[in-house]
């Protein structure tokens, strides 16, 4: 049971779909509280990863970088993954308030499918699919697979 959504994707990008709020039969107030959550993990975000002032605002790059440093924006890959963690248990955490167990239970396996299509796509092209020697037959018997998942997803 978790969030293991990509970057810049997780389970409060999902919810703001209304495919997602129409299955999952959130009420208005539920609504109002994930929009609120989810502007809260933008916030968080923003600070924790702030975009470099553009040319003409500030002191160049030297001072984006003293910015970002006063900020106290993570450096180290391990500290966005803490970071990325810590953010996806509050979530959670928070989501668990929300959410009736039955819409979270349904909203643990929409992401999981998220997941599932991420990964397959991966498989099915591009540099992955090359670099593992995906054949044409594997890419094919991946894209039923696929589409089998979502169906049987979608029933339950």
């Amino acid at each position: 049971m978790g969030f293991g959504m990509p970057m810049g994707f997780g389970p409060t990008q999902l919810l703001s779909r209304q495919d997602v709020r129409k299955e999952l039969e959130l009420l208005d107030d539920q609504i109002k509280q994930i929009d609120a959550l989810e502007q809260k993990m933008r916030d968080r975000m923003s600070q924790a990863f702030p975009r470099p002032a553009g040319p003409g605002q500030g002191r160049g790059q030297e001072g984006s970088r003293d910015q970002r440093r006063d900020q106290g924006a993570p450096k180290p890959q391990t500290d966005f993954r803490q970071m990325f963690e810590q953010m996806n248990k509050e979530t959670r955490s928070e989501l668990e308030k929300i959410l009736l167990p039955h819409q979270l239970k349904r909203l643990d396996q929409l992401s999981a499918q998220m997941r599932m299509q991420n990964v397959g796509f991966a498989l099915m092209g591009g540099d992955v699919a090359r670099d593992l020697g995906v054949t044409d037959q594997q890419r094919e018997e991946l894209r039923t697979k696929i589409e089998e998942i979502d169906r049987e997803t979608r029933q339950q």
